[in-house]
């Protein structure tokens, strides 16, 4: 399928080719042939006027300024190659061909003479010349056959009159415009094929035999200027394809490209076009609707490797925009690729259909976006912070640092709004080296240097992938001269990462330096089990769904377990979200110790907290706090 899709394609573009060299060269040379004709038919006449009879060379000229015009004005009308217009063309030919030929032998009696000789020479050259500046490899061999026609016939004229230095003039000529017209045919060949491969590689994938963006973009010019009413634009994903690479090799991934690519081109219908734009990314855009439901559940076989089935599932995020928009191609692709990214955002496996609210959701991210970073650089992401208690004396051993933006006018903006928004920009990194300094400056204060309070800090899992961590925060915390147990890092969105040499050294050595870890958020998503047991963790955040559902059966077994568990593998275990004295009462029962909200502190910003902390002499000793491992 792939390979007939080349195949037409390349052939397209070899008629699209030969049509535009051409019309390029009829556009060049038409006016100068034209007027040339024209002098040949006039001059002519004029010159062997008196060597033969005077009707005849009349209407030799005639004749020949009819056909020279016709075929002129056939070309002008049907600028496509002869293929099209092969036998109108060639019928003219063939007439202009028989009147070339037909000059010598009006003037045979008179060809000694070595005006009409050298004439003669001149009007061959001329025509041969003329021929040679219209062809085409379309043209060939009708147009070649023209020429030994009428140069045959010069040829054979001069060959009668044993006009030896004619004749030979006349088969240099002949050989050198024959060895020109090979010259160029085989240059014109070889830029053509150049060009087809270029536009090959442009307009068609190379692995999958699919469309590429710029035939895509073309496909939704053509629906545009087919006129119909609304377009459909899908971006389709493999989930998990780097996972597909590191597990089974290139070669695999390439296999299942190519399946995808298979696939989408047999469950599509015929009016759409399926385009990969490069990775894992596929594109269908099409004039009606189309069930995406049933193909993200087709399973993927790989034939060639053992009839592998991958485990990789598909998302797909799907627009539809009227096709009269200023802009459709851009917002198609814009929209849809952002419905893909919810559909990932939000489980994967799935078809996300663009609506009013993604729509806005989308618009606030990308003018978030503009902003956050000049943000993060100004300053204006500041610290805020909440204090975690010990649940028995409602003593404060800890803060956790959070991440505000105040905006010029007084007013917030949550993390959970712009922490993706920076994470999405690859600056997540610089947001908590800059919180991890917040935090280490505030435990060098002087309102909390001599207490043995900790601060825990967000931290991304992706923080972790970055070798020189833990040598950047071993030199903030020697610089301040603050102990490194005083700071605990709390690594969020660690369900989104698997396990790697490089996140599990890095981890390793900054328990090695003493530096806490937290497991945030357990109790929800991934299997925080799986990473409980690969990372070093010292401490264990509870997720909130834990507290706000103790009404429900089983869940303060849950919590006892938790509780249990953690404590055992002597690890810290702090407990979130705690609101209502009923929920501090059940979380004392469960066996928790720590924990932390809206109960007993909202967060503010960490000046006023440490300000307040300072005032009372509420603070736990360190080894009930940290739990060292």
């Amino acid at each position: 399928m792939a390979e007939n899709q080349l195949r037409h394609h390349r052939d397209d573009a070899t008629d699209a080719a030969h049509r535009e060299l051409f019309s390029s060269h009829r556009s060049l040379v038409g006016n100068l042939v034209a007027v040339g004709d024209i002098a040949v038919a006039v001059g002519v006449p004029i010159v062997l006027w008196s060597h033969t009879s005077h009707a005849l060379l009349i209407a030799w000229g005639v004749v020949i300024a009819i056909t020279s015009y016709s075929w002129e004005l056939i070309s002008r009308m049907f600028p496509e190659t002869s293929r099209d217009n092969e036998k109108l063309r060639n019928r003219w030919g063939w007439v202009s061909t028989t009147v070339w030929a037909s000059l010598p032998w009006l003037v045979m009696g008179s060809v000694g003479n070595g005006t009409v000789a050298w004439v003669l020479v001149f009007v061959v050259v001329f025509a041969i010349g003329t021929d040679l500046l219209y062809l085409t490899q379309s043209d060939a061999p009708s147009l070649d056959y023209m020429v030994l026609t009428y140069g045959g016939s010069y040829l054979l004229a001069f060959g009668n009159e044993l006009q030896l230095v004619p004749m030979g003039a006349v088969v240099v000529a002949g050989a050198s415009f024959v060895a020109a017209s090979s010259a160029w045919s085989k240059v014109s060949d070889e830029l053509i094929e150049k060009r087809i491969e270029s536009d090959t590689r442009t307009r068609i994938d190379a692995l999958t035999g699919l469309s590429t963006r710029v035939a895509a973009a073309e496909a939704v010019d053509k629906l545009v200027g087919e006129g119909v009413e609304t377009i459909y634009c899908a971006f389709i994903d493999i989930d998990d394809f780097k996972h597909l690479n590191d597990n089974h090799g290139y070669s695999v991934g390439d296999a299942a490209l190519q399946a995808v690519g298979q696939l989408l081109r047999e469950k599509m219908p015929s009016g759409w076009t399926v385009a990969r734009f490069g990775g894992d990314e596929f594109v269908a855009i099409g004039p009606e609707a189309f069930d995406f439901d049933h193909l993200i559940e087709a399973s993927i076989h790989l034939p060639e490797h053992a009839d592998l089935e991958i485990a990789q599932s598909l998302s797909v995020g799907l627009t539809s925009l009227p096709a009269g928009g200023p802009n459709v191609e851009s917002d198609l692709f814009r929209e849809a690729a952002a419905a893909l990214r919810f559909a990932k955002r939000l489980g994967k496996h799935q078809v996300m259909v663009m609506s009013d609210e993604l729509r806005a959701l989308e618009d606030s991210k990308v003018k978030l976006g503009g902003r956050a970073g000049a943000a993060l650089e100004a300053g204006e992401i500041v610290p805020w912070a909440q204090t975690v208690v010990d649940l028995e004396t409602n003593e404060t051993v800890g803060l956790e640092l959070l991440a505000r933006w105040e905006q010029a006018d007084g007013s917030l903006i949550m993390p959970g709004t712009f922490i993706p928004v920076i994470e999405d920009q690859g600056r997540g990194p610089t947001l908590g080296l800059v919180m991890i300094t917040n935090a280490i400056e505030a435990l060098a204060s002087p309102q909390l240097r001599n207490r043995q309070t900790f601060i825990a800090v967000n931290v991304s899992a992706r923080h972790l992938y970055h070798r020189r961590l833990p040598a950047e925060i071993l030199a903030l915390l020697g610089r301040h001269n603050v102990a490194p147990e005083r700071l605990v890092l709390e690594i969020t969105e660690s369900q989104h990462l698997p396990s790697s040499p490089i996140w599990q050294e890095t981890a390793h050595q900054l328990r090695t330096l003493g530096i806490g870890l937290a497991m945030d958020d357990f109790g929800t998503g991934y299997s925080s089990m799986e990473q409980l047991l690969e990372v070093p963790f010292t401490h264990v955040k509870v997720d909130r769904v834990i507290t706000q559902a103790l009404d429900r059966p089983g869940t303060a077994e849950l919590a006892s377990a938790i509780a249990a568990m953690a404590g055992g593998s002597g690890m810290v275990t702090v407990v979130e979200g705690i609101e209502t004295v009923e929920q501090l009462t059940a979380m004392r029962a469960a066996g928790y110790r720590f924990g932390q909200g809206f109960l007993f502190h909202r967060p503010e910003p960490l000046a006023d907290v440490m300000n307040a902390l300072s005032s009372k002499a509420v603070f736990s000793p360190a080894s009930a706090v940290l739990g060292h491992s």
